[in-house]
């Protein structure tokens, strides 16, 4: 690789019979590779003699190039060349705008100007101002469901169906919201649920999220599809920060067998392995965004384009669908006796039993609702294996996302069970503000979580229970059958490993 390219020789090369495009300065032969792509090729064909860095960045790991080969390098960039520079993504609404609605009064008048951090009171305000901020691929990637979105929906409002029991007359003067997850001690029953493609929102992704769980002594796990990968975020953590991993199996079980074998040797704390994807749901959120900008860019309607729109798909291309439960042995033989294992994608009690039989922790998810639309919330699965099989709890520890956005919603959840909950696209918007708007997502939680157990008359998370919440309004919504397992008579081996 030691040719040095002017853009105008680079440019010739810009179609399927000969697509070269440019990242990170340096120019790359990928016409071999484009019927590879696993967002299809009119992805790359759109860069095809031009700079694709901007758009490669955010939605690539950083190991994505290493899958070509060598040859495919074929030189740099003159960057003596470059006259002018691409335009960029338009985002969902003018940086320079009021501060979001819901964190403003009315009457709020003036020069226009960016959101601010400041005005944020909870977690919604920042997402209004993420929308604002951030471009509208960015946005329709975080936010969208499947389909309709009703059990995107339903994961938030089915909170605003528990209700409280609080009781009175308790000494609540000192409370305490520490806890332990998979055995790690912990400042706060919440983590940084595992999401795709934060660079989206900042440059720094998710290693800024990494400094804010630092800082304030939460746990993160890291997703198989981050914009930086295992080795970078390992170098990133502090001493006694604490990290799981999140793995998709791939179809190649050697590359799943290599990645589990190195998080264990750079002391990931656990394994989140994902089963509620052997198919990618329909995100038309995120599709017609892509629809808008092929559009934008004269692009046309193609059935060989059809089924690789949205950045969803693009990243699913190289799971096994012919994942079994039998598979968690092979996956136990790999990490060892002593890493825990997180089953993630739990919607029903008859799962959650089987789960809990293996030896696997539970952790409750309809994939925030971007998988099957019409999976019952979070808090309705919870609901289900209390009712069916309440030893679940006892035997395992059981964690849920979905739909969490207020501090109470995750004292809910807890009193029906939960170790700790895990939040995706909240940490995703603050990300629109930096590692400071991680920070403040953290600190709006906190104090929520404090408010909500001085109120209910509690002082310590263990002391949460059902006796602390009326879900009489769901309980329609919970299913009478049940055909799986029941209680296991004796606690077997990796359970009591796990």
């Amino acid at each position: 690789m030691s040719a040095t390219l002017s853009l105008a020789e680079i440019q010739k090369h810009n179609n399927p019979e000969d697509c070269w495009i440019i990242i990170r300065d340096v120019v790359y032969n990928v016409t071999e590779f484009l019927n590879e792509h696993p967002g299809g090729a009119k992805m790359i064909l759109r860069y095809a003699g031009k700079d694709a860095t901007e758009e490669y960045e955010p939605i690539h790991p950083e190991s994505a190039l290493d899958a070509l080969p060598a040859e495919a390098k074929v030189g740099t960039l003159d960057k003596a060349t470059v006259t002018s520079q691409p335009p960029k993504d338009t985002p969902t609404g003018a940086k320079d705008t009021e501060p979001p609605a819901a964190a403003t009064p009315a009457a709020a008048s003036g020069p226009k100007k960016r959101p601010s951090l400041d005005a944020c009171l909870s977690l919604r305000d920042i997402e209004i101002a993420a929308e604002q901020i951030l471009t509208a691929r960015a946005f329709a990637y975080f936010k969208g469901g499947s389909d309709d979105e009703w059990t995107l929906n339903w994961n938030e409002e089915s909170f605003s169906r528990v209700r409280f029991r609080p009781r009175v007359l308790i000494d609540i003067s000192t409370v305490s919201m520490k806890t332990t997850i998979l055995g790690q001690p912990v400042s706060l029953p919440f983590l940084i649920a595992p999401a795709a493609m934060a660079k989206q929102a900042h440059p720094d992704g998710e290693l800024a999220l990494a400094r804010a769980a630092a800082k304030h002594g939460i746990a993160q796990v890291s997703c198989i599809n981050a914009s930086y990968g295992y080795e970078t975020m390992s170098k990133q953590k502090d001493p006694n920060q604490v990290f799981y991993y999140q793995v998709y199996i791939h179809k190649d079980r050697r590359v799943t067998e290599k990645d589990l074998r190195r998080v264990r040797e750079l002391g990931y704390k656990g394994i989140f392995l994902t089963v509620d994807a052997p198919a990618v749901g329909k995100r038309e959120r995120d599709e017609r965004v892509t629809l808008v900008t092929e559009d934008t860019e004269g692009g046309s309607y193609s059935k060989a384009a059809a089924g690789t729109r949205g950045l969803a798909k693009s990243t699913s291309t190289f799971f096994d669908n012919k994942l079994i439960w039998q598979d968690l042995w092979w996956i136990r033989s790999i990490v060892g006796p002593d890493m825990p294992i997180v089953v993630k994608g739990i919607q029903t009690a008859e799962d959650a039993a089987i789960c809990a039989r293996m030896g696997a922790h539970v952790y409750v998810s309809n994939h925030g609702g971007r998988q099957l639309n019409g999976a019952p919330a979070a808090v309705e699965i919870l609901l289900e294996i209390r009712k069916h099989c309440p030893w679940v709890f006892d035997l395992v520890e059981v964690y849920a996302d979905g739909g969490f956005r207020r501090g109470t919603d995750i004292v809910k959840a807890i009193a029906l069970g939960c170790r700790g909950v895990l939040l995706g696209r909240p940490f995703l918007f603050s990300l629109a503000f930096g590692q400071d708007g991680a920070e403040k997502t953290i600190e709006i939680l906190r104090n929520e979580i404090d408010t909500a157990m001085r109120l209910l008359g509690v002082t310590s998370l263990d002391q949460l229970g059902p006796q602390h919440v009326n879900c009489g309004e769901l309980e329609k919504n919970v299913s009478e059958q049940y055909d799986g397992p029941g209680k296991p008579w004796f606690k077997n081996y990796f359970a009591a490993k796990l």
